[in-house]
């Protein structure tokens, strides 16, 4: 009797080993999942990246620059075009300091549609091409612009020397208010 429990010991306790050692069923499961989440994974980056490389053939074909006629230019005195071209130009006007990622969608997207969009608001460029009206229009709307939003918050990220001061802001909204009153 003695040697008859002493054998069942022994099969129960090779069972309980051999339970041990083998993968349990959720334990099977959860590696599938993982093997087949590597393959996945390896998945999704390779087709972002063929995304990323297939977005690189459409553009905004935004030229960074365009055609300069001095004669158009805005003339403004010296301490005044130093900040419109410190903080202004990138965007509002024909010389646009086209960064790396000017280029690189979807970046470029962003970034191309908006020059095209302050462009289209005003070109210091362009300026002396404009109607008296529309130079009246920008200069009204110019003092609550930088006050308010200009430069951009996304591109001050970037490029933190366009960061106008308070006094800057000030010395830009006075020149405006006085070249306003000399178009009326």
């Amino acid at each position: 009797m003695i040697i008859l429990n002493i054998n069942n010991y022994f099969n129960v306790n090779n069972k309980i080993k051999n339970y041990i050692s083998q993968p349990k069923s959720e334990d099977a499961i959860l590696l599938a999942f993982k093997k087949q989440g590597k393959k996945m994974l390896k998945s999704f980056w390779f087709w972002l990246f063929i995304i990323f490389l297939a977005m690189q053939l459409f553009s905004l074909d935004v030229p960074s620059k365009l055609p300069i006629n001095k004669a158009e230019e805005i003339q403004a005195p010296e301490e005044v075009m130093s900040l419109l071209k410190r903080s202004c130009y990138d965007c509002h006007s024909s010389e646009v300091k086209a960064p790396w990622y000017y280029n690189i969608a979807p970046v470029s997207w962003y970034t191309q549609l908006h020059v095209k969009n302050a462009r289209n608001i005003v070109n210091f460029s362009k300026w002396e091409s404009y109607s008296k009206e529309k130079q009246f229009k920008v200069l009204d709307k110019l003092p609550k612009s930088v006050v308010i939003r200009m430069p951009m918050l996304t591109y001050t990220y970037m490029h933190e020397e366009t960061i106008l001061t308070d006094k800057e802001k000030k010395l830009l909204s006075k020149w405006s208010r006085n070249l306003k009153e000399k178009i009326k």
